[in-house]
């Protein structure tokens, strides 16, 4: 059965797949509002697994989640490693990460300038 693509609203599929990790118990979900700084994204979604195993089964699960609602992936890199995960949906990137490397690239010190959301119970 083929899926009809669905009209994106960034800020809104943002935040459904922010819950949706928090849900899967990602840890510190953020969605961070980049329109400002970059022209290739409107939001990005940062979350942390608690394993390898926890950041594949985060990407392979949002990825599933996000197909059978009708949504377009446009690319994926680094799910296999497990380490870090980057899902490419045009307007709205996810980026998961072990805890390590998310210390380690400090993404949310790379857009501090930025609008940040933290996702959490009821957001």
């Amino acid at each position: 059965m083929k899926v009809k693509k669905k009209k994106m609203f960034p800020k809104r599929f943002a935040r459904t797949c922010g819950r949706f990790l928090y849900r899967k118990l990602a840890e510190d979900v953020r969605v961070v509002d980049v329109r400002k700084a970059l022209p290739v994204a409107d939001y990005f979604v940062l979350a942390t697994g608690t394993s390898e195993r926890h950041v594949r089964s985060l990407a392979y699960d949002l990825m599933d989640e996000m197909e059978k609602r009708g949504y377009e992936l446009l690319g994926h890199e680094g799910i296999d490693e497990g380490r870090w995960a980057l899902l490419d949906y045009g307007d709205v990137v996810i980026h998961l990460f072990t805890r390590e490397l998310r210390t380690f690239y400090d993404v949310e010190g790379l857009w501090a300038d930025c609008e940040f959301f933290v996702i959490e119970e009821g957001w």
